[in-house]
């Protein structure tokens, strides 16, 4: 098969719909070729995670002439020295290897021999030190490196040189086979597999399936069967580290893909061979979940560790292979929106789209104005377009999110997945809310790991909206759906969290160090939470339910891209109090709000106004500050509302968008709970008239109706 993928890449090399994948794979050749680098016997490279500005998380500027001087271009500042100049070299030896594999491919598919040259050269060159590099490592919760400073790295790094490697072999002489076999390619394999994860993980996708990918350049079966098979193989992480409806359980759309890519290297370098995987049928389900999850503007959901954006072309390079391996519509479909091939509603979007300039693409890349059969594009089955899909509304019970969309292009997410393990961010039933392109209540995702604010505060509870109690951590523990529906006045989606008993679904095959637990089992001992969130037209509804055993202090928390706008006369005075156990320079001046019962607030966005009617059961505190965003140099408005009390606290908070400044334009929202215990009356105005709802909560179910409604 990899001599058909050679044919096919010839035959899309400077076809005009190819113009831009040829580009980039000539450009990263060539930038080999002038390449002067030169590989020293001690090279020791740092992490990659290091190589970020402090400040604002922006990414050092690299540059091959200086390994020693690394440039922030948004703050200007030049930093040196250590952390930065081994995280350089691990950098420069990723672009080695990633040229290596392009001028591999581009020199053997056109028989370009300066091409082939520089390649070998570099191959026997890696061939020549690679067994003297020393292991070393200290990154948190990772193993080490040879060449890299963790396992995960140097696994990055061997899957293009072993595939540089396979579209050489049939080029290279006999000895220089074994020097590479023997120089690079076992060594590395036999020390992957000395650091293989005992757990589910994506870094143990990316280590197993570069172990299988060397086994079979080896023809080393034991190493083949070592990456592939048993507890923790290849095989094994795919059968139990995807959900039921086809996500990775890292509950992070990046990190889903992340671990995909790896099996989609080695699924093309096996493929047509008795290693072929796929039929596998977690893989297929990987592609095909998190399309329902797109927002109408191409934008995924970001959650737990992932970066803050991620658009829909961000992911077209895999869904070449899935269109070529599967064919079905919609992965072309797919491709067409993040490409803008296509006319009205064929293409474009809110969002920019990208180039059709992957490697995949020439590799297995269809001509997109043509379905896999020959016909005119566009046929797609009623309901199944990526335009449909994405405007459409989704809730999953096995990957634990629900995004709910109307018709004015609101986009919620509700986060009542399992605990994710080491990437999550302990946010139980958070939520985050788009009205268009434009964020409202925003789960901030994350920045590069040796930032320091990635610790110090955006993998906290405390940055979600979501529920903290006594200002802690929330302790790992797995969601649950407990229904949703879609009627005629809007959708809702109702979940819950309890913390009752001590596990959750993926203890026994995670591992997580003491330096990753800053929870506080104690603080939520027997505590629950129900959360109702409805999207009605132009409103926004959301209803919290927390209940504790004894004297907490439960704080819901909002994060507004917003400024606060006070009345006058609001009688609001700083606060000097605490609000959790984080830094307290990260809560800039701090406000304590006036009227402690009922009341309103309005904020000031981007292009309107976010007016929000707030009710609470119980005596409540509404604590304001200034905190950061993403990335940490921005400001979000972070709203507390505090209650302390041993029993149950419901808290109603009713949002609307405006784009006048009226201050008339209201959001009140009234409350009364009715003689059935767990039952409140909700009644506001959306749309121009007035609704009053039946809202049932309780820890196994819980339900939204208009009153008119019969049950």
């Amino acid at each position: 098969m990899m001599k058909d993928r050679l044919r096919e890449v010839r035959e899309r090399i400077g076809s005009p719909a190819f113009e831009a994948a040829s580009g980039a794979l000539r450009a990263e050749a060539e930038a080999l070729l002038r390449s002067e680098y030169r590989i020293a016997p001690r090279e020791r490279g740092g992490w990659a995670h290091h190589y970020y500005c402090p400040d604002d998380a922006s990414r050092l500027t690299f540059d091959w002439n200086r390994p020693d001087e690394h440039v922030c271009l948004r703050c200007g500042i030049s930093r040196r020295g250590e952390p930065y100049d081994g995280a350089w070299i691990s950098l420069a030896h990723g672009r080695l290897g990633a040229g290596l594999k392009s001028a591999a491919l581009l020199g053997t598919a056109l028989g370009e021999e300066r091409l082939l040259a520089k390649a070998r050269e570099l191959l026997l060159a890696y061939a020549a030190v690679y067994i003297g590099f020393e292991p070393h490592g200290g990154i948190p919760y990772n193993g080490p490196g040879k060449l890299f400073q963790q396992t995960l790295d140097e696994a990055h790094w061997i899957l293009d040189v072993c595939q540089a490697y396979l579209w050489l072999r049939d080029r290279l002489a006999a000895d220089d086979r074994q020097r590479i076999a023997e120089g690079v390619l076992r060594p590395c394999a036999e020390f992957l597999a000395a650091h293989k994860e005992r757990q589910l993980h994506n870094h143990a996708m990316l280590i197993t399936a570069a172990i299988g990918m060397l086994g079979f350049a080896l023809d080393d079966e034991r190493l083949t069967a070592c990456g592939l098979q048993g507890e923790y193989g290849l095989f094994d992480q795919l059968t139990r580290g995807v959900l039921e409806d086809g996500l990775w359980y890292e509950g992070a759309f990046h990190y889903h893909y992340y671990a995909l890519h790896p099996v989609l290297q080695y699924g093309l370098a096996v493929e047509g061979t008795p290693w072929d995987i796929r039929m596998h049928p977690s893989i297929k389900r990987m592609f095909d979940s998190p399309l329902d999850y797109i927002g109408p503007d191409g934008v995924f959901p970001s959650l737990n560790d992932a970066s803050s954006i991620a658009a829909i072309g961000s992911f077209a390079p895999y869904y070449e292979i899935a269109h070529d391996w599967y064919g079905e519509p919609v992965y072309a479909d797919y491709l067409r929106l993040a490409y803008g091939i296509g006319d009205g509603e064929e293409a474009g979007g809110p969002y920019v789209p990208v180039p059709r300039s992957s490697v995949y693409s020439l590799l297995c890349g269809a001509d997109l104005t043509v379905s896999k059969d020959g016909e005119r594009a566009g046929g797609m089955p009623p309901g199944r377009s990526m335009r449909e899909r994405m405007r459409a509304s989704r809730s999953s019970a096995g990957s634990g999110l629900t995004k709910l969309v109307n018709a004015r292009s609101w986009q919620l997410i509700v986060k009542h997945s399992p605990f994710s393990g080491e990437h999550d961010h302990m946010d139980r039933l958070g939520l985050s809310l788009r009205r268009g392109t434009e964020s409202l209540l925003a789960d901030p995702g994350t920045t590069a790991y040796g930032v320091p604010i990635h610790y110090g505060w955006l993998k906290h509870t405390y940055s979600h909206q979501t529920v903290a109690l006594d200002g802690k951590d929330q302790p790992p523990a797995d969601g649950r759906r407990l229904g949703w529906g879609r009627e005629t006045w809007g959708e809702w989606v109702a979940s819950a969290v309890d913390w009752t008993e001590p596990g959750y679904r993926m203890k026994p095959d995670i591992i997580l160090p003491p330096e990753l637990c800053p929870w506080d089992a104690e603080a939520y001992r027997d505590a629950s939470v129900v959360r109702v969130n409805a999207l009605l037209g132009d409103a926004f509804l959301d209803i919290v339910r927390v209940r504790v055993p004894d004297q907490r202090t439960i704080d819901l928390l909002y994060h507004i891209d917003g400024e606060l706008s006070r009345p006058a006369g609001a009688g609001d005075a700083s606060f000097a109090g605490v609000f959790c156990e984080l830094d307290s320079t990260l809560f800039e001046s701090p406000l304590l709000l006036g009227d402690e019962g009922q009341t309103e607030l309005r904020w000031e966005l981007a292009s309107g106004h976010w007016l929000q009617g707030s009710w609470c059961s119980r005596e409540v505190r509404r604590i304001c500050a200034r905190t950061p965003g993403n990335p940490p140099d921005t400001r979000r408005q972070s709203l507390v509302q505090r209650v302390n009390i041993a029993g149950e606290a419901t808290f109603v908070n009713l949002f609307r968008y405006s784009e006048t400044n009226a201050w008339a334009q209201t959001s009140a929202v009234r409350v009364a709970e009715a003689d059935t215990p767990g039952r409140l009356i909700v009644q506001f105005a959306a749309d121009g008239e007035e609704r009053r709802f039946i809202v049932r909560l309780s820890d196994m179910e819980a339900s939204m109706r208009l009153e008119e409604e019969r049950d």
